[in-house]
């Protein structure tokens, strides 16, 4: 059993209060922290900054105390949120190929999805990165060459009426009936006006294109002048009086590497990466004079601005509040956001630790869950490069990234780290369990040539003084570890290798599972193995013999694994495509059924090769790190369900809700047939064609589970029919995208 716990999943996505709806069986979440992605670029309004902060959407900061923000509300969506445009009681967020979300924030602490605009309703490549809007229409950006032009008058109902071919576009802005937009390198691309009187036709007026050696990723347009960050030479000034004749006046090096721009009066302002914000005065537009430097401790590569003051989009900085009033010595008043990238979990008494990867510069995080319904953060151990995986031995926590790492968590308000070992090889993925007096870290690398695995044994007798005992090589990735007795069991194609360490400085390879499917992870608990596929299956097997396993059950699912974790009567599963968790009942190995289940907000994209614990558990709490949030859930009643499985035979024919529903893009549906017969499963549209056959062939007497997956389908209304010996049932289905 991992001291971190993991689960499954299939799951839909809800649009409602603002963040996903949760779809669940018997789980119910208790407490959350929700921290930051990215913070990437914002937009003031007054007394409020909108912050796209990348896979955990739209963040409002309240800001009528400069000195002190507030983060007032959060809409979590979809996609990955770059940028966003606020006009009237709506923010746009651009997100990629996930298109643009349109967020109704009449009331700034319960912002609400009510509109998207996805990258299916077209049909060249298209990725959302930017969007202007006078309220009616809204026009995007791309990286994918056309800038289309959506009707918005109906935010729910968005629609797509027409696209304009200028090559891939960075950044646009509105000015009345005129936009302005900018983009790529080269003699193609550059800045262009354009007219929108009539949207369903908009008109070239002026281009300008700078030639090579250019690269324009944002502009500000204040009364006759465009200012565009060229993040190759710096900034560029152009005067468009005459808009079909726009005119470069200057080029100023000093923002060389530019990301973002903002202008308000006599001030512009420039987020320059590393470099932190740089401020020009541009009362003079043909000789823009640099003033200073505010230096934002790690990346800014977005911001908004208002008179003297400034908000820098940080990166995994979160934002950054700058006082300018004094242009040459700003002053940072504080720093907002704490952003995350959680990829595992593990519990000491009433301290959770946290795996947090964010861009590779925090580390391990401890949080209080002495009370469930409110989590606390309590400290940050930075000390710990990239790290993947932990786990946890008496006072010390174990952490596998760019090396394996011991720290002292006996103060958690204090961790220390006492020992490390960098790997004299790179390793790119890892995970790390602890047994008696070892620890055992798996991972793959690059030796120069091919990327191959390892497996490093670890003696942590004495924590402080940890000492490396073996490294073994694999000729493939090691995915996944787990230990029974003197044995290691490691994930690795094309099964399951079983690795002798009762020696531990001299390692033998003493048996294997075949398995002619990927294996995404592993787990063992009571001298079973549970095996999660990396598609649609779970294997159980007996360690009685423990070099010759033996499969003693399976169960089925929908979804593509990321971790699994036993625990006593249960094996919990992450998945993603779609995002879920499983918890399956294994009290009878060779009869596994679900018993519950959660549809969560947070991301669970993981890796498609490499588990991490993202779960611990501790009765009746799961603690599950998804990437930006850490989220309690309470499974009392898993715990106390039930035990029988339903009839295997059932003297019924039905067909079960499809679970979940609505959903996006599948859903699994459960139907039972009382005699062996011909099945048909059919999906019709509301206009009665078949629009997928799940089943058409014999059935044996008894229960049966099938996947509809609607990927290629749009939004709608469908009903599933099932026909077998002469009955049928029927049931709506909603795909919601």
């Amino acid at each position: 059993m991992r001291k971190g716990i993991v689960l499954t999943a299939l799951a839909v996505m809800l649009l409602a209060g603002g963040a996903w709806g949760q779809d669940s069986l018997n789980v119910t979440k208790v407490g959350e922290i929700a921290w930051w992605d990215e913070a990437r670029n914002a937009f003031y309004a007054p007394g409020y900054v909108y912050i796209a902060t990348q896979a955990s959407g739209l963040v409002i900061l309240d800001v009528s105390n400069p000195s002190l923000p507030v983060e007032l509300g959060r809409c979590d969506t979809r996609g990955e949120s770059w940028n966003v445009t606020v006009t009237g009681n709506y923010a746009y967020l651009a997100e990629g190929s996930a298109g643009i979300a349109i967020i109704d924030i009449t009331d700034p602490a319960q912002p609400i999805e009510v509109g998207r605009m996805d990258s299916s309703s077209f049909t060249q490549v298209w990725a959302a990165n930017d969007v202007a809007t006078n309220g009616e229409y809204a026009y995007i950006s791309n990286t994918g060459n056309p800038l289309a032009v959506i009707d918005i008058r109906d935010p729910t109902q968005p629609i797509h009426i027409d696209t304009l071919n200028i090559g891939p576009i960075s950044a646009l802005e509105l000015q009345g009936n005129v936009l302005f937009a900018v983009g790529g390198s080269g003699f193609s691309y550059g800045l262009w006006v354009i007219e929108v009187t009539n949207p369903s036709n908009p008109v070239i007026l002026g281009n300008y294109s700078p030639g090579p050696g250019h690269s324009y990723w944002d502009l500000a347009v204040q009364g006759n002048y465009v200012y565009v960050a060229d993040h190759l030479t710096g900034l560029s000034i152009f005067d468009v009086s005459d808009l079909e004749q726009p005119q470069l006046i200057s080029n100023n090096p000093v923002l060389d590497e530019i990301h973002r721009v903002a202008v308000s009066g006599d001030r512009l302002y420039g987020a320059v990466g590393g470099w932190g914000l740089g401020i020009m005065d541009v009362s003079t537009p043909a000789n823009p004079q640099f003033l200073g430097w505010a230096d934002t401790p790690y990346n800014a590569i977005g911001l908004c601005a208002s008179g003297a003051m400034a908000w820098a989009c940080d990166g995994p900085g979160g934002v950054v509040t700058i006082n300018a009033t004094n242009p040459i010595n700003p002053t940072i008043l504080n720093v907002t956001g704490r952003t995350a990238m959680l990829s595992a979990v593990a519990l000491d008494g009433q301290t959770a630790y946290l795996a947090n990867r964010q861009n590779g510069q925090l580390g391990l995080e401890a949080v209080n869950i002495s009370d469930p319904a409110d989590p606390t953060w309590i400290s940050t151990c930075d000390s710990v490069g990239y790290p993947w995986d932990l786990a946890i031995s008496g006072h010390h926590a174990f952490i596998a990234g760019q090396g394996l790492y011991v720290v002292n968590i006996l103060d958690s308000t204090h961790p220390q780290l006492v020992a490390e070992f960098l790997y004299p090889f790179q390793i790119y993925y890892v995970c790390v369990i602890t047994a008696d007096t070892f620890a055992y870290v798996c991972g793959d690398y690059f030796n120069g040539v091919e990327f191959t695995g390892v497996i490093s044994i670890y003696n942590i007798s004495d924590p402080g003084n940890t000492t490396l005992i073996s490294h073994y090589l694999t000729p493939i990735i090691v995915h996944d570890i787990a230990i029974y007795n003197s044995y290691v069991y490691y994930v690795g194609p094309p099964g399951i290798c079983i690795l002798d360490v009762s020696d531990p400085a001299a390692p033998t390879l003493a048996g294997g599972i075949p398995i002619n499917r990927s294996i995404h992870a592993l787990d063992i608990d009571d001298g079973f193995l549970c095996a999660a596929l990396s598609s649609s299956g779970m294997r159980i097997y007996s360690l009685a013999n423990p070099t010759a396993p033996v499969e003693v059950g399976s169960y089925e699912y929908s979804g593509s694994a990321n971790a699994i974790t036993v625990a006593g009567n249960y094996a919990m599963l992450t998945c993603s495509s779609p995002n879920l968790i499983y918890i399956i009942n294994i009290s009878n190995h060779s009869n596994p059924y679900i018993t519950g289940y959660y549809s969560i907000h947070g991301s669970m994209l993981g890796f498609s090769d490499f588990p991490e614990a993202r779960i611990a558990f501790s009765e009746p709490y799961v603690y599950l790190a998804d990437e930006n949030y850490f989220t309690i859930l309470d499974i009392s009643q898993v715990l106390s369900a039930p035990s029988p499985p339903p009839e295997l035979h059932p003297s019924s024919f039905s067909l079960h809700p499809f679970r979940p529903n609505p959903f996006n893009p599948s859903t699994v549906a459960r139907y039972e047939i009382r005699d062996a017969s011909h099945v048909v499963l059919r999906v019709y549209d509301t206009a009665g064609r078949v629009v997928a056959a799940l089943v058409d062939g014999w059935r044996e007497a008894g229960s049966h589970e099938v996947t509809f997956d609607g990927s290629g389908l749009p939004s709608g209304i469908y009903l599933a029919r099932l026909e077998a010996g002469g009955l049928t049932r029927t049931q709506k289905l909603i795909l919601l995208k």
